[in-house]
């Protein structure tokens, strides 16, 4: 996962890379909301060994990275960005059956400003005009312009349902009928002892989907959908995306 230079920013300086300021905003009851600018990008990459692909042979228009003789495609992404104030949650795949099978299989994939026809139920789809432009302007290499966007969401039911059939479907083994980005993130919340709102998102017999459920007790505040919080050390300063390197503890 990566943070841009605003959500670090806003990290850094409410203190919130550390667990006991968390939990000092949760006992203020304080609100807290990222600048406008913020964004997270949220990877997820597969061996290709592990699917018995060489790197002499890499999968046709999929991004592909080579780490110590290692190769990894980029199979999945998740962009946030918070330009209104439920964050925008998008899911990107690349167009191919062998790292994503499953692509667009469950839920459907819907994008009308970028891809030819908009909706797709696994198909290939061509990139619009106004798409590709945008990818020549940005000289993008040739390998991006078969990622395609999942869908959207802006809201709880707007739609009610997204996931990647690779972040979610394959890693987390979830049911995709039972995924909502913007469900889940909305139940990122730390108490005021500290406990961590990942542990009532453990707790639900069900996934999260629609309106957020209500917290706990006045203990609790919400982190504005931003799970990375998580992370956040309890000895010291804290790696949420790419900010610092936790402290040993004493």
């Amino acid at each position: 996962m990566r943070e841009n230079g605003p959500t670090e920013d806003y990290i850094a300086g409410t203190g919130l890379w550390n667990r006991a300021a968390q939990a000092q905003a949760a006992a203020n009851r304080d609100d807290i909301q990222f600048p406008r600018p913020a964004v997270e990008i949220k990877a997820d990459w597969i061996l290709l060994s592990s699917i018995g692909i060489s790197c002499d042979n890499p999968p046709a228009g999929v991004h592909v990275e080579t780490i110590n003789g290692n190769c990894y495609a980029l199979a999945g992404m998740h962009l946030i960005s918070k330009l209104i104030d439920k964050w925008i949650w998008a899911t990107f795949e690349p167009q191919n059956s062998i790292t994503n099978p499953f692509r667009c299989k469950v839920l459907g994939c819907y994008d009308p400003f970028g891809s030819k026809p908009a909706n797709s139920s696994g198909a290939d789809t061509q990139l619009t005009r106004k798409l590709e432009a945008l990818m020549d302007a940005a000289n993008l290499a040739p390998e991006w312009r078969n990622y395609r966007l999942d869908a959207v969401q802006t809201d709880f039911f707007a739609p009610k349902l997204l996931g990647n059939s690779i972040i979610e479907g394959e890693n987390v083994g979830m049911n995709l009928t039972q995924a909502s980005c913007i469900s889940c993130h909305a139940v990122s919340s730390v108490k005021s002892d500290g406990t961590d709102g990942i542990n009532l998102l453990a707790a639900m017999t069900t996934p999260p989907v629609g309106a957020p459920r209500p917290l706990p007790s006045n203990a609790w505040i919400r982190r504005d959908f931003v799970w990375s919080l998580g992370e956040a050390c309890p000895n010291g300063p804290g790696q949420i995306g790419s900010l610092q390197t936790c402290a040993p503890a004493p």
